[in-house]
């Protein structure tokens, strides 16, 4: 019997952009740090996705892991991580002390 695939969960946050910040953010995006490309899988991340209209970013991913709050610790935690994530936060606007904020799924169409 082949192994499974550990559960994971629709993990979608929200952020907003600096206006004047908008095409450094898409660029840095464009070109991803491997570090960070490496590390958000390592870290239970599957299916990671940035969406952006405007000023507002939505991001979604797949979480397989049983603490995100202490996976995203560990990578913010990170040496080589911590240029990248500096670079991306320049460019974001903080919503009671956070930029990313976890939304709450209101619906979901039966399966």
């Amino acid at each position: 019997m082949a192994p499974t695939d550990p559960v994971s969960r629709r993990i979608v946050l929200t952020a907003r952009l600096r206006p004047d910040m908008v095409e450094t953010y898409c660029a840095l995006h464009r070109s991803p740090d491997p570090a960070i490309v490496a590390a958000l899988p390592a870290a239970g991340h599957r299916d990671y996705r940035i969406f952006r209209r405007g000023t507002l970013l939505v991001a979604s991913f797949d979480y397989a892991g049983d603490d995100l709050a202490a996976e995203r610790a560990r990578l913010r935690a990170r040496p080589e991580l911590q240029d990248w994530m500096a670079r991306t936060a320049a460019c974001q606007e903080a919503a009671d002390g956070q930029i990313w904020q976890e939304m709450d799924e209101i619906f979901r169409l039966p399966s």
